[in-house]
């Protein structure tokens, strides 16, 4: 496989953009059109090495969005363990509800116990603001309202599909500790 993958894609977005609860003149919004640009670039092999970076872009005039992900399998040479790293940022705005702009970094360590069985160790700090709000608070979806948290986990899978052709027959349980 190549080092180095690029992927571009240009788009567009049209629907009810803006609006609010005390105008009469568009209450629900103007039909609206936003150009969306995406841009995806990964390189494998880092440093001669099995580590791979990527980063996932979209921006348009309503969304910028960008995931930047390190992977480093093999972890100080013990065949056993892989470490990731994950950045996001996601920015919402000029919709009909809420603006939302959100942070969210991760570190996972993943530790192979047998071929079937293994354990992830994650952690996660999220950061979302919300501005103008014109809906009621409970309205705003899970993950688009304001926080700050940081999230420890441990889960332990077991993956003991034996089908390459249909992966998704045989057992396949995941435990959160």
């Amino acid at each position: 496989a190549r080092r180095y993958s690029l992927a571009l894609g240009v788009g567009a977005q049209f629907g009810r953009i803006g609006g609010c609860n005390d105008c009469l003149d568009a209450p629900a919004g103007a039909t609206g059109f936003a150009p969306r640009v995406s841009l995806d670039f990964s390189r494998a092999d880092l440093w001669g090495l099995a580590h791979s970076i990527s980063l996932r872009t979209r921006v348009s005039t309503i969304e910028q969005r960008a995931l930047l992900n390190y992977s480093w399998p093999h972890f100080h040479g013990n065949d056993k363990l892989a470490v990731s790293f994950t950045g996001l940022f996601d920015n919402s705005k000029d919709i009909r509800t809420f603006n939302y702009t959100r942070l969210e970094g991760s570190a996972q360590l993943s530790q192979r116990l047998t071929r079937a069985t293994t354990l992830f160790y994650r952690l996660a700090d999220r950061r979302v603001s919300v501005s103008d709000l014109k809906v009621t608070p409970f309205l705003i979806p899970l993950l688009s309202q304001a926080v700050r948290v940081g999230i420890v986990s441990i889960n332990l899978v077991q993956d003991r599909r034996d089908d390459p052709v249909d992966p998704h027959r045989g057992v396949y349980n995941t435990v959160d500790l």
